[in-house]
Parts: structure tokens; sequence; C-alpha cells
């Protein structure tokens, strides 16, 4: 006989048993001789990516090269399974301390083979950073005014204007009045200047050029 047995809960181990008799000129037969072999597999999957090949540091704006990065995977050979099994064990969202548009995402896999064997844990980090200022986008000198002292009206409009700045990840990005010096004209009791400097930060406090406007009253 030759007799091949699976073994439960491994698809790549077996047990082959063979059995042998003799037999001479009379039909004399022997005791029978049996022999097992005994196929195992006790070798776990190896990951074939690099450690840290699938990392990356990317600007929060980057919204393509971030879905770049998520569609990767690692890939592992094993000794006996063609194509190993791959797990996510995890997936980890860490967002970044004072910096709203910033995080670190670790996800982390392993592979099993046939046997249950399991490979090391492969970890891939995505650093999701954001170092990009706000840019103001009101053109330089665009709310300066000269304005007759008498004109109030004008005075209060040019007085109710503000800057405004786009950011590469805070959709509104908060403005700061940095300062407002009102100076005295010599020599003209009822004429003044005006400067009011503004500046602009981000979700991760990175801050603009400043913008400044200037209310000349005559």
């Amino acid at each position: 006989s030759d007799v091949n047995t699976p073994t439960a809960n491994c698809a790549n181990a077996y047990s082959r048993v063979r059995t042998w008799n003799f037999t001479d000129g009379c039909g004399n037969t022997s005791a029978n001789f049996v022999q097992t072999i005994t196929v195992i597999d006790t070798i776990a999957p190896v990951v074939t990516t690099t450690p840290g090949a699938l990392d990356h540091t990317i600007q929060c704006s980057n919204t393509t090269d971030i879905d770049s990065a998520l569609s990767q995977v690692p890939t592992a050979t094993d000794n006996c399974s063609a194509t190993p099994t791959m797990h996510l064990v995890s997936d980890v969202n860490t967002p970044t301390a004072n910096c709203a548009n910033a995080y670190s995402r670790v996800r982390t896999w392993n592979f099993t083979d046939g046997c249950n064997n399991t490979s090391t844990n492969f970890v891939q980090t995505i650093t999701v950073i954001d170092t990009i200022a706000p840019v103001v986008t009101t053109t330089p000198g665009a709310l300066d005014h000269t304005i007759l002292c008498s004109d109030s009206t004008d005075i209060d409009s040019a007085l109710s204007q503000v800057p405004t700045a786009t950011d590469n990840c805070s959709a509104t990005p908060t403005m700061h009045l940095v300062s407002d010096v009102n100076t005295p004209n010599a020599n003209c009791a009822n004429a003044y200047s005006r400067v009011r400097t503004w500046n602009f930060t981000d979700g991760c406090g990175n801050t603009s050029a400043n913008f400044v406007q200037t209310i000349t009253v005559i």
C-alpha cells in the first residue's frame, strides 16, 4: 500500500505511509515493512520588501502622493505556499500635537502560509506634515488710502478693510492684527498716518508674510 494522508489545518503538510513485503519462489510472504514519510511546514513566510521602503513624508496638501502611499503594500515569499496570505494587523492614525493639518499613519502587516506560520511584521509610516505658510492674496498697497480729514465715511470704510489669504491645508487661515500705529503729522494738527499690519497663521502655526495698510489722513 501507499497511503497519503493530508495534515489537518496545514495545506502544505502530509504523511505518506508505504508498506512492502516480500515473497519467495514458493509464495512464502515476509512480514510487512512500513516506511513513513512525514512532510511538514514549519518555516514562516519571509517579507521581501525592504524595511522603510514604503515610508513617506508628505505635505498635507499633496493628496495624490498620500493616496499613492496608501495604495502601497509589502510583499512576501514562502518556502511552500506560492502566495502567502497578507494580513493588515493594524492601521493607526495619530494626530500631530499643535498641528491640526498633520498626522502620522502607521500601518502594520504580516503574512501567513498554508500551515499558519506567521512572518515578522512589516511597518509602513506615512508622516503628513504642513510646513507651508499661508499666502496673502491681497495685492500690496491695495488697501492704502489718502483721505481728507473731513471725510469720515471714507476713513471708516478704509478702516473696515482687511487683507485675505489662502493656505495649502487650512481652509481659513487665522488673521492676526500685528500692530496698529497712529502717527500724528508734524505741523498739521488734523492730519495723521495710521499704519496697520496683519499676518496669517495656519493650523500648524506657519506664519505668512506681513501685510501693511497705510491710511494717510490729510
